[in-house]
């Protein structure tokens, strides 16, 4: 009798995988460490006392004062990260001296500012106040005494637009006869005459009020070319009335 045996079964040998992560979780993951690694740089760089300004360069200063420009710009003790040029450089222009300013921040603590300033062209003096003129009529402060300018005399007050301001054509007309004659450098200015002034010769010139007062400048330089060739020599000389001119010549 024939007897049959099952054979055993084998054993089949089963590894235990570790459950992967979804792969939207790895990358949410890797985003999440690296927004944190980035989140302690910036931690590092705003906090570490390397990188608070230290050093701050002017260049281009003649009449300001480089301590009031430190003043304005306002930036020790701050992160060179926060440093806005921007607004600094609006806060070195509101002094009376600067015409521009750029302001760059160099890593790790250094800004950069440089300025532009106002170039005085004519000094001002009323009632025994003096200021500096720009070209633009702007009245700044005398900030030395012994630089050489043409000098304005207003008489009365009448070449003062408001707002620390001279009318710009008075400033202009006054630097333009200074250029031609250098040997006169005074004038003077009033409601009456407008701008005046005397010639080495002794001659006085007037020219009226700042209406149209470039032309009239004009007119004179190329009148005194004109009597300088024909050897003459006016007493007087009067352009203050429109169309034309009136004269008188020395003996």
């Amino acid at each position: 009798m024939r007897s049959t045996v099952a054979a055993p079964k084998a054993r089949v040998a089963r590894r235990r995988v570790a459950p992967r992560l979804p792969r939207l979780n790895r990358r949410r993951l890797a985003v999440l460490a690296a927004f944190g690694g980035l989140a302690a740089l910036l931690v590092w760089f705003f906090v570490d006392d390397r990188f608070y300004v230290q050093t701050v360069e002017v260049e281009g200063l003649r009449f300001t004062d480089r301590a009031a420009v430190l003043q304005q710009a306002d930036l020790y003790g701050y992160s060179i990260f926060w440093v806005n040029g921007r607004e600094v450089a609006r806060r070195v222009e509101a002094l009376p001296t600067v015409k521009h300013a750029t302001v760059r921040a160099l890593l790790p603590n250094r800004v950069r500012i440089r300025v532009t300033e106002r170039e005085p062209v004519v000094l001002w003096v009323h009632n025994g106040e003096a200021r500096w003129l720009d070209q633009e009529g702007l009245m700044l402060p005398v900030a030395d005494a012994t630089m050489s300018l043409p000098t304005l005399f207003d008489q009365d007050g009448s070449t003062v637009l408001g707002d620390d301001r001279v009318h710009p054509e008075v400033v202009n007309s006054v630097a333009e006869l200074h250029r031609h004659l250098p040997e006169v450098g005074q004038f003077a200015y009033s409601r009456e005459r407008g701008l005046h002034f005397t010639l080495r010769s002794g001659a006085l010139v007037v020219l009226g009020d700042s209406q149209q007062l470039a032309e009239r400048v004009r007119h004179l330089i190329a009148l005194q070319s004109t009597l300088a060739a024909q050897r003459l020599t006016a007493r007087e000389i009067d352009l203050s009335q429109p169309g034309g001119y009136t004269m008188k010549l020395a003996p």
